[in-house]
């Protein structure tokens, strides 16, 4: 209680700026002023959360303000040290905030843990499973200790293998799979007993291409009735399953939006890529110079060329024309200009923290 009662002395010697830079985190907070916990399946409310130790006081979330809808999945990001893992613990009671409130279902998480433990469902970044259980057992474990009963409980196991595709898994011990089926069992007991709220950590990790891209779809169809927040470095596995995306910096939400809204807002660059003969290479290198002067060489391997081109230096229109124009001069087979990445943006952030 000291402790605490300390970290409340400290906690607004913030300067306010740094947390409401962003102006849809600003209007995402406004949004949670002025609605209702019952309004939203996941709702936070000015949560604050600081460790102490004997030197000073590290605050791992500051004045988190969220609102998330039933059928959204939510991307929370961030480089490490952002404060996502501590948000989690938090949404699903392993550590209690130091101020603010936390709503899941409208019950307040000081209140009811117990209730809550039942409606929600977790897939840890690493794998914990006993491995002499097979897949079946696992279900059939994972199902009683969420209280699931009589009928119910075949049921809903029968349901996690077949929507995870385990079926010729199910007899199998854990240390007999491979890492892509445990993380898809790591996955099937998460959705176990049909929980209202999924947290997913890193859910395709393991995966090879093709199965990660049949979990997305999974995903995908089982957000329907539910919410589930991912954590994940994959912009690629965020970009495909979010609508919604937040990231994290030194504690604080730092923005707040979908894919395409923040590479609009914070993406710094747009990608030419284009394909002529290795002996052009320097021709085309000169040509891209004289007509974007920004742009930058990414890469150059026999003749595959990749150029960073600032947005506020770029003028597609025109760009487009003196490509086309000119492709048979400089033997360009190909080419394509692509928007800002959601990789570029995060890797923006992830300096912004570094910086710090």
């Amino acid at each position: 209680n000291i402790a605490r009662n300390k970290i409340s002395q400290l906690r607004f010697s913030f300067d306010p700026e740094l947390v409401l830079a962003d102006a849809d985190v600003r209007a995402e907070m406004s949004r949670i002023d002025n609605m209702s916990p019952v309004d939203s399946p996941i709702f936070i409310n000015h949560v604050w959360k600081a460790f102490k130790s004997s030197k000073e006081v590290t605050y791992a979330d500051r004045d988190i303000c969220l609102a998330i809808p039933e059928g959204q999945c939510f991307g929370l990001l961030g480089p490490n040290g952002a404060g996502k893992t501590t948000l989690i613990d938090m949404l699903t009671g392993l550590v209690q905030p130091d101020s603010g409130e936390l709503f899941l279902q409208n019950t307040n998480m000081k209140n009811a843990l117990s209730s809550i433990y039942k409606q929600i469902g977790v897939c840890q970044q690493g794998d914990v499973h006993y491995p002499l259980l097979t897949v079946h057992e696992h279900l059939l474990l994972y199902a009683r200790v969420k209280g699931i009963t009589g009928d119910e409980v075949k049921r809903s196991v029968e349901e996690s293998i077949q929507e995870m595709d385990l079926q010729e898994h199910r007899n199998k011990t854990v240390k007999q799979l491979s890492g892509g089926n445990k993380r898809k069992l790591a996955v099937a007991i998460a959705f176990t007993g049909s929980p209202n709220i999924v947290f997913l950590d890193e859910p395709s990790t393991g995966m090879d291409p093709v199965i990660r891209r049949k979990m997305w779809s999974l995903i995908d169809k089982m957000k329907d009735g539910r919410v589930i927040i991912l954590t994940t470095h994959s912009m690629e596995e965020a970009d495909a399953l979010c609508e919604r995306i937040g990231i994290m910096v030194k504690g604080s939400l730092r923005c707040l939006g979908s894919s395409q809204h923040l590479k609009s807002i914070y993406g710094s660059s747009y990608n030419i890529s284009l394909k002529t003969t290795p002996e052009n290479a320097q021709r085309v290198q000169e040509f891209i110079s004289e007509i974007c002067p920004t742009a930058k060489l990414g890469r150059n391997i026999n003749g595959a060329m990749d150029f960073e081109v600032p947005l506020e230096n770029l003028k597609l229109g025109p760009l487009f024309s003196q490509l086309h124009e000119n492709r048979e001069e400089f033997a360009i087979s190909d080419y394509s200009i692509s928007q800002p990445t959601l990789e570029q943006v995060f890797l923006g952030f992830a300096k912004e923290q570094e910086l710090e």
